[in-house]
């Protein structure tokens, strides 16, 4: 994540707009969860593109490992002198083991080793009818989040990959889309929501 919260409001936006900062999880254990070590990284180290301004915790989707991440860097926040004042509850469509199965079943796999492509490369090139379906409940999702807020909030979601990336490639510019995009643990993106006399839009930060 090269561009920072303060610098897209100071700098890019300068006046009240909405933001997320849209994070994959952190390591897991073989059972799915966080490790405890990385839990206690993020609690007392923090994470890429946390910042003490974030009042909103989105508690990701229904996989258990997005919201601990989500839990613990809700700590480092209240540690940090911020104050959590809106939870918003996990959403299915941003990721679920029956999503996640049906995205990468076991032929499609075998295709993703064979080729060495990354998650969201994989989806693209060789289940486009599920990476079609799985953009556009990620994109309800996030819309969905925006509209709980108000101007002003700045809010964090952990969540997958290759959720992040889908996420980014749905509101980029076109030209700026990255079919090899590869989020590492406790990396992301950040997305701002703008009210312009135009209408409104969602803008997508690396």
């Amino acid at each position: 994540m090269n561009a920072t919260v303060d610098f897209l409001l100071s700098e890019v936006y300068g006046h009240p707009v909405k933001v997320i900062i849209f994070s994959r999880h952190g390591d897991k254990t073989l059972d799915n969860h966080i490790t405890l070590e990385c839990l206690n990284e993020i609690m007392m180290n923090g994470m890429p593109g946390l910042t003490h301004r974030i009042n909103t915790i989105q508690h990701g989707s229904a996989c258990v490992r997005s919201d601990e991440t989500a839990s613990a860097a809700a700590i480092w926040i209240l540690k940090n002198g911020g104050k959590i004042t809106k939870h918003l509850s996990a959403d299915p469509r941003l990721g679920s083991d029956e999503i996640f199965a049906e995205l990468f079943n076991p032929e499609i796999k075998n295709r993703m080793k064979e080729n060495g492509w990354k998650n969201y490369e994989t989806i693209v090139k060789a289940n486009s009818a599920g990476s079609k379906k799985f953009e556009k409940g990620v994109a309800e999702a996030i819309y969905e989040m925006f509209a709980q807020m108000k101007p002003g909030d700045i809010a964090l979601s952990a969540n997958h990959s290759p959720t992040v990336e889908t996420a980014y490639n749905y509101f980029v510019d076109p030209k700026h889309r990255d079919e090899q995009m590869a989020i590492a643990s406790l990396d992301g993106i950040i997305l701002v929501q703008v009210e312009t006399d135009e209408g409104t839009g969602i803008f997508a930060h690396r």
